[in-house]
């Protein structure tokens, strides 16, 4: 009977420590999904509000005279998850793909911060502009129009790798956008033909830090956004330290189960990055844990899409 009584209570108390860090966990997902919108994303935690492939239909995606698009499931063109959009520009004067929302969207969060992700691949030799639009005093249209090339670093040149493009979302144009009526986002290419491949597009909040900031960043324990993510194989995690301490970065399966001991070192005040190879697991979420003898913990989540 004790041994019965005894092994209940073990399996009890096993199970409400799952239940806990399955509670931490969810919490640390919904705070983290809270901050993205997603556009054409394949990573489910990136169409919040549902995703331009599967969820809305063609009339939210824009297409000019001169322009086309269409979904592509081609693995060789696909940077993430099972499908990209092929973009193709005939050359006129009308040479838009816009994804479109029919109401207005409140995204107030990106007035001070956040960056517009996307992962490009071009198949022509050309430079293609982003169009960044939102509604001023309800009707009138606020919009940019900027070089990838000049403004965000665009090789044009380049015919064989995804570049991932990142637009700070307040500094647009040199413009202070109110994107608590954020209207369409869009590509064009300025009146030259081309084709190009997109993927992966949404909104990610992150505050802009200017130079008078960097050192106060330093005196943090913290644990950043895995970068790229979604990834195959390789993922890079960075992360800050505010004093000399013991540190484990550990990673995790969505059981809470530890698969990877990526750190476990003493280290000084700085920040630091690790690549981690998941060559030798499958497609999930997984999650990031970074902790130290001093009491502090963070854990973010990433997702392997093979």
């Amino acid at each position: 009977m004790k041994t019965a009584t005894k092994s209940m209570f073990c399996s009890t108390t096993f199970i409400a420590w799952c239940l806990l860090l399955m509670f931490m966990l969810s919490n640390n997902i919904a705070a983290q999904d809270g901050s993205n919108y997603g556009f054409f994303a394949d990573d489910p935690a990136l169409t919040l509000v549902g995703d331009f492939l599967t969820d809305v239909t063609d009339s939210e995606i824009e297409e000019d005279d001169d322009a086309e698009y269409r979904i592509i499931t081609n693995a060789d063109s696909v940077y993430a998850g099972e499908s990209s959009m092929l973009i193709n520009f005939k050359g006129g004067k009308s040479d838009r793909v816009r994804f479109v929302v029919d109401d207005p969207v409140d995204l107030s969060q990106f007035n001070d911060g956040g960056e517009i992700v996307f992962f490009i691949k071009l198949l022509d030799t050309i430079d293609v502009h982003i169009e960044v639009e939102a509604l001023r005093d309800g009707d009138e249209v606020n919009g940019s129009d900027e070089s990838l090339e000049e403004t965000y670093g665009l090789d044009r040149f380049d015919l064989t790798n995804w570049q991932e493009i990142r637009v700070k979302m307040d500094t647009v144009s040199g413009k202070s956008f109110d994107y608590s009526q954020f209207r369409r986002l869009g590509f064009r290419s300025r009146n030259n033909a081309s084709s190009f491949l997109v993927d992966e597009i949404y909104v990610e909040y992150g505050k802009t830090v200017g130079i008078t900031d960097a050192s106060a960043m330093l005196q943090k324990f913290e644990l950043s956004q895995n970068y790229p993510n979604p990834f195959n194989p390789t993922t890079t995690i960075e992360y800050q330290i505010a004093q000399t301490s013991n540190v484990n970065l550990n990673i995790y399966n969505s059981l809470g189960q530890k698969v990877s001991a990526l750190v476990s070192a003493e280290q000084t005040a700085g920040t630091y990055k690790v690549v981690w190879d998941a060559s030798e697991f499958s497609s999930g979420i997984y999650f990031y844990e970074l902790s130290s003898d001093k009491g502090n913990m963070q854990t973010m989540k990433l997702i392997l899409l093979k």
